[in-house]
């Protein structure tokens, strides 16, 4: 536990590439697809899935609910507060088998890849029923369109830390 307290610290305070995340809008937009009831794992370091990242509470694991939304995605953890992946951040969806450290099935989780300030990061969850985790994919796919198409090239959406 120290060890992950210190990571904390150090990639909260020394590292600004790890922003707070963005909080929800005021006004949310209309929910496209769920709730989905699982799991939250962690979210790590785009395409390292070893790498997590302990700063702002993304590091802990927790049960959650995943909706998808016009606005982006909202994920309602037990264990922290809500985390948010706005629509114009998104970069990438898959299904994969790990995160995080843990190792599950094929496509036992859904990984979405999304822009944190100057960081990529890769946000993974685990549906309770995993024949939800195809249909999640499926209605974030466009946003992750959206958004790369209009993304400004090697830019930033998120503006850092608050």
């Amino acid at each position: 536990m120290r060890w992950s307290l210190g990571r904390g610290r150090r990639q909260g305070r020394a590292l600004p590439e790890v922003p707070e995340p963005p909080s929800p809008p005021v006004t949310p937009g209309t929910t496209t697809f769920g709730p989905v009831a699982g799991r939250y794992l962690a979210s790590t370091s785009a395409g390292q899935w070893l790498d997590r990242i302990s700063a702002h509470g993304l590091g802990v694991a927790s049960r959650a609910d995943l909706l998808v939304r016009s606005d982006g995605i909202l994920i309602t953890r037990d264990e922290g507060s809500a985390l948010y992946l706005p629509a114009e951040c998104l970069r990438k969806v898959r299904l994969d088998r790990s995160l995080g450290g843990n190792v599950y099935e094929v496509d036992g989780v859904v990984v979405i890849t999304w822009r944190n300030g100057a960081r990529l990061l890769d946000t993974g969850f685990r549906a309770v029923a995993p024949a939800q985790h195809l249909p999640i994919q499926t209605a974030v796919l466009p946003m992750v369109a959206r958004a790369t198409a209009s993304a400004p090239a090697g830019g930033s959406t998120h503006g850092g830390a608050r």
